[in-house]
């Protein structure tokens, strides 16, 4: 159990970059497939005529932003000498929640369920029963995963900068929430 819920004592440097940067390729040729893009940090939007390439390095400065600066936050913290090949590896292999969360909408009905959805509340309707029940139930498994994400994500920032604690939990939670702030402005940017 302790594997994989902190896989990173187990799995840093080149090995967890290179499975790391897999999951973010996969993540983006699915997001591609679904006519999508990650928007920002906690955001997937729907797009048209996004080209692969696009996609994929949105989600690659999707991981780096928050992985530079938790590097930079780690040399402030750390008395350990620290590895910058580690917080990359460790945080790319974090990417991996996302890939699944992210599968249901290469199935057409999905975009049309969400899409549906959003234009009846919209209108001031009410939209059909099962609709609302597969979504819900899908919004449960998104925040499930997305909790798993955060939570490996800190496990990896923790563990490679062999930070731990108030201080290491309180530095995690401000360069999140600054890279919330600053993750909408640079995809704007790169599309």
């Amino acid at each position: 159990m302790n594997r994989f819920l902190n896989p990173f004592r187990y799995l840093a440097g080149t090995k967890a970059l290179a499975w790391g940067l897999l999951f973010i390729l996969l993540t983006a040729g699915v997001l591609r497939a679904a006519s999508m893009v990650q928007d920002s940090l906690l955001h997937f939007a729907f797009v048209r005529d996004l080209s692969f390439g696009r996609v994929l390095a949105v989600e690659l400065a999707l991981w780096l932003l928050p992985a530079v600066v938790l590097y930079g936050a780690g040399l402030l913290l750390s008395r350990s000498k620290i590895r910058p090949i580690d917080v990359l590896g460790t945080t790319a292999f974090a990417q991996l929640p996302l890939l699944p969360m992210n599968l249901p909408f290469l199935f057409p009905q999905m975009k049309t369920w969400t899409e549906g959805l959003r234009h009846t509340v919209l209108a001031g309707g009410m939209p059909e029963t099962g609709t609302l029940v597969l979504l819900t139930v899908y919004g449960f498994v998104a925040i499930a995963l997305l909790v798993f994400f955060y939570l490996w994500n800190y496990r990896a920032f923790s563990v490679s900068c062999n930070v731990r604690g108030p201080k290491a939990i309180a530095a995690f939670i401000v360069v999140q929430a600054l890279c919330m702030l600053s993750a909408p402005r640079l995809v704007a940017w790169m599309l």
